[in-house]
């Protein structure tokens, strides 16, 4: 009597657990979309930056950007760089910008860097990508592949050959 009670328990305990499983499976995530933001990052009462979009849409742990335009602050809070890009991507836990498509960078001291994507480590709060950079500066030209810098460029460490010219 004592097995066939365990049994029908068990039976019953697997039916129902079976169906709202398939049905939580089958949920598409939760996804939102909003016009027109502006997100300040601050850091001890300081904007470490500031991120101006024309349209969010946010899926699961990432938020996709579109016309992006995104200022970087230095340390005293004063306005250090200025990047825009087609869209990018922002990674919810750790706060880190993936730009993409058409990136620029234009520092305070009129520096512009060229890329097709560039990544901002927020915690670290440098900027980097794998792929070909054009820095211009002083009517220099700086080509290389893969870049790591901080926001301002004033500590640029590429990888790989590297090409200059003067105009």
């Amino acid at each position: 009597m004592k097995r066939l009670c365990l049994i029908g328990f068990l039976t019953l305990m697997v039916s129902c657990s079976g169906g709202p499983q398939k049905e939580e499976s089958i949920k598409k995530p939760a996804e939102e979309e909003v016009d027109r933001v502006v997100v300040t990052e601050t850091r001890w009462g300081k904007p470490q930056w500031r991120l101006e979009t024309q349209r969010i849409v946010s899926k699961k742990d990432s938020t996709f950007v579109y016309d992006v335009s995104l200022w970087f602050y230095d340390e005293n809070g004063n306005r250090s760089s200025h990047l825009v890009s087609d869209s990018g991507i922002v990674i919810e836990n750790t706060r880190d910008l993936i730009a993409l498509g058409d990136v620029k960078v234009v520092t305070e001291d009129s520096s512009i860097l060229f890329t097709k994507r560039l990544i901002w480590k927020n915690d670290k709060q440098i900027i980097t990508t794998p792929d070909s950079v054009l820095i211009i500066r002083h009517g220099r030209k700086l080509r290389g592949v893969g870049l790591t810098s901080d926001a301002r460029l004033t500590r640029i460490k590429i990888g790989g050959e590297v090409v200059g010219e003067q105009d």
